[in-house]
């Protein structure tokens, strides 16, 4: 059974929810995996539908890959199986594992050995041909989304902050490459923030570290609210975190004006030992700039503390 995420069916053949439905509830799934169909013409549809039993699969058909992170329920899915391997295949594969990083993206195409090489190097789990698809694709899935899984864990051992949650420092590395990148394909701004836990040292020493360690979460708890959901948030220091965040909104609050508010409502719904407080430096990247990330760190960094400098002096 497929479901189309843009169209509506008629009243007599099956449907699952569209893309402005709430996400499928388990009742619904009844066990099944949840996979994305992206793309493809009416024939490959139809070869998916009937390859994939209805009650092992539940699938759900997205026009365009870029869809994919703005659905409502793109957390609930499992699976991305793309259609087909044109000219923006790869474009799609790097934007849904970005955007949507927790999906394992499967191809189903006929095999173009050059541009196969790059969809695996841009992170496709697997690629199957159609003639494939009905000894392989059901399994090609299912062990797509056991391995990207796995890769997943060892990846939050190996790129997250144990106390805090957010990335580290080979974590960020590891990600903001990617985002500059991609902000220059897409021609837009970023803006990284270099942000400073005041007081830390004083907590520790009067109040203990455990009393520090909670200083430190709470921080990453605010920063996490101050941002959208693919910014990246890391700790890169002992009270040092780091945020990045591609095309930033035009209108409203700056990213640096977002975390001072989320600091101030955080304090004053809760009353810690001493109030959250944060010392924060920015530096813009635009498009085709030459500042490297090393570049950007070291602005953000100077800027930073020539906050928590002109701080102390008003102080």
């Amino acid at each position: 059974m497929m479901a189309a995420a843009t169209e509506a069916r008629p009243a007599d053949t099956p449907t699952l929810p569209d893309a402005s439905a709430a996400s499928p509830s388990a009742e619904a799934r009844l066990g099944r995996m949840f996979v994305l169909v992206c793309g493809g013409d009416a024939a490959a549809r139809a070869l998916v539908r009937s390859t994939l039993r209805p009650r092992a699969f539940h699938l759900v058909e997205v026009d365009r890959a870029r869809e994919v992170p703005t659905l409502r329920w793109c957390g609930a899915a499992d699976a991305v199986l793309l259609l087909g391997c044109d000219a923006g295949a790869l474009d799609d594969v790097r934007l849904l594992r970005e955007r949507a990083p927790h999906l394992p993206v499967v191809v189903l195409s006929e095999p173009l050995e050059e541009v196969d090489r790059e969809l695996i190097a841009a992170g496709a789990q697997d690629l199957l041909a159609p003639a494939e698809a009905a000894t392989r694709l059901g399994r090609a899935l299912r062990h797509a989304v056991v391995r990207h899984r796995t890769v997943t864990r060892l990846q939050r051992n190996t790129y997250n902050d144990p106390l805090t949650g957010v990335l580290n420092r080979r974590g960020f590395h590891a990600r903001a490459g990617r985002l500059l990148a991609e902000a220059d394909r897409r021609g837009c701004e970023a803006v990284l923030l270099y942000v400073d836990v005041d007081e830390l040292k004083h907590v520790n020493d009067r109040y203990g570290h455990p009393a520090g360690d909670r200083l430190l979460q709470d921080a990453a708890v605010v920063l996490r609210t101050a941002v959208r959901g693919d910014d990246l948030v890391a700790r890169v220091g002992g009270d040092e975190f780091v945020v990045l965040a591609v095309a930033p909104p035009r209108e409203g609050p700056s990213l640096s004006a977002r975390v001072f508010e989320a600091a101030r409502d955080f304090n004053e719904r809760r009353t810690g030992l001493v109030p959250l407080a944060f010392s924060v430096g920015a530096a813009a990247y635009r498009p085709g700039s030459a500042l490297s990330l090393a570049d950007l760190l070291a602005e953000a960094d100077r800027r930073m503390y020539r906050c928590k400098a002109e701080a102390l002096l008003e102080g």
